[in-house]
């Protein structure tokens, strides 16, 4: 069964009475992620859109969990602000989708180098925990030392914390992008995403034939058929490989599951998604 919430109160009354929820945005990183398990209800934000707040002064925006990227890049260009995404949709522009799916995958892109990520632009969130109570964490303070930045944790953790309802966001004045003259890059599935040292990019990209590198983060993107060796801290993430998408790292497992137990004992979201969680 879909569910596709009006608001986040009519989200918080599904997410309270639901047993299993596969959280969907837009499907561009529907191939991200290893396969959820089967017996899923889904949870869709494309209702959950539109800017809730644009403070252009102080270069903050709070922006609905379904809310197209294009759609907010535009808005935004009105004021020439915008987020440092770069042009296109290929993968090296981060698979451009919505703002929950750019927060819960969290894709390098090949603009990570100058502009810190996905993580640093994540002010503040709001969610549906697996119990159906809304909470914030973070806020629109750019500069804020009071408390833990909880959101971070949910950046990258691929929905199994909770529903992403809106999103609070640092905006950047567009004259501050780098400059960009790459040519669009496509792979076809199945695809790797990994980061090396800036020391071993080179020879761990002349491993693979349809690639694109990035010296300055050290971020690989090619087309695999395998998991592939990786050079000693280095780390990878997967797209049509199946169970085989994601590898956690042993180092932070105890932690991840941690979290899991903590904020969604029952594996009500996403279950299986990051495959040992």
């Amino acid at each position: 069964m879909k569910h596709a919430p009006n608001s986040v109160e009519e989200a918080a009354e599904t997410v309270r009475h639901a047993k299993k929820l596969r959280i969907c945005g837009s499907g561009a990183k529907k191939d991200f992620g290893c396969p959820i398990a089967s017996d899923c209800d889904e949870i869709s934000t494309e209702k959950l859109v539109g800017i809730r707040e644009w403070s252009p002064d102080d270069l903050v925006v709070v922006a609905g969990a379904g809310t197209k990227i294009a759609d907010l890049q535009r808005e935004l260009a009105t004021k020439n602000q915008g987020l440092p995404i770069p042009p296109g949709d290929d993968i090296t522009a981060g698979l451009p989708g919505t703002v929950g799916g750019l927060v819960a995958a969290n894709l390098p892109t090949r603009w990570d180098a100058a502009t810190k990520g996905v993580r640093y632009w994540v002010l503040g969130l709001h969610i549906v925990r697996a119990d159906g109570a809304i909470a914030k964490c973070g806020s629109k303070a750019v500069k804020n030392v009071a408390g833990y930045d909880a959101q971070k944790a949910f950046v990258g953790s691929y929905g199994t914390l909770g529903l992403i309802t809106d999103v609070i966001l640092r905006a950047f004045p567009r004259a501050s992008f780098p400059s960009d003259d790459a040519p669009e890059w496509r792979a076809a599935l199945p695809l790797m995403i990994a980061r090396t040292k800036l020391s071993d990019v080179n020879t761990f990209a002349a491993e693979f034939g349809n690639k694109y590198v990035d010296e300055s983060s050290g971020t690989v993107w090619a087309e695999v058929q395998s998991p592939a060796k990786l050079p000693k801290d280095s780390w990878a993430i997967y797209a049509g490989l199946g169970k085989d998408n994601i590898t956690l790292s042993l180092a932070n497992l105890d932690i991840m599951q941690g979290l899991k137990h903590n904020l969604d004992p029952g594996a009500k979201f996403n279950p299986g998604i990051l495959g040992e969680i």
